[in-house]
């Protein structure tokens, strides 16, 4: 079980790396040592997964791995640095018009006018509907 977590962890810690760039660019590692954040959550997450590996034992039922085991699963988990660079060539054509639409129900719509207000159009339950709700029983406030 260690072998094959340690490879889904790794496999995510790649996949990290090669989300980081959209579209066509396909340098994952492009200004990767100016990002401290990004960096310090790569520390983090690589401590943490020794951490759990060698030390976690029965509290995460794991048990460490040999040099050769953590070798394997980190090529294995690094397979996916190719595999997200061989992805940025395969043409896909995209609606940039179909990017931010998305069905909002009418009871919870809301948009901004000309002026930064905001307009809403919060439905407000009818005393009837109120009453449906709480099983024929009214509400009084």
């Amino acid at each position: 079980g260690s072998i094959i977590f340690n490879t889904f962890i790794f496999c995510q810690f790649f996949n990290e790396y090669t989300s980081r760039k959209l579209f066509n660019e396909w340098n994952c590692f492009d200004g990767v040592l100016q990002n401290t954040a990004f960096l310090l959550v790569s520390i983090v997450t690589v401590g943490c997964q020794i951490f759990l590996i060698e030390v976690g034992g029965e509290f995460v039922k794991t048990t460490p791995l040999t040099w050769d085991q953590w070798l394997v699963t980190v090529a294995l988990g690094a397979i996916g640095l190719p595999v997200g660079v061989l992805m940025r060539f395969i043409p896909v054509t995209e609606d940039p018009e179909s990017f931010f639409t998305s069905v909002v129900p009418k009871a919870a719509s809301a948009s901004i006018n000309s002026d930064n207000e905001l307009n809403s159009s919060v439905h407000s339950p009818t005393t009837v509907e109120r009453t449906a709700l709480l099983g024929g029983k009214t509400d009084r406030l």
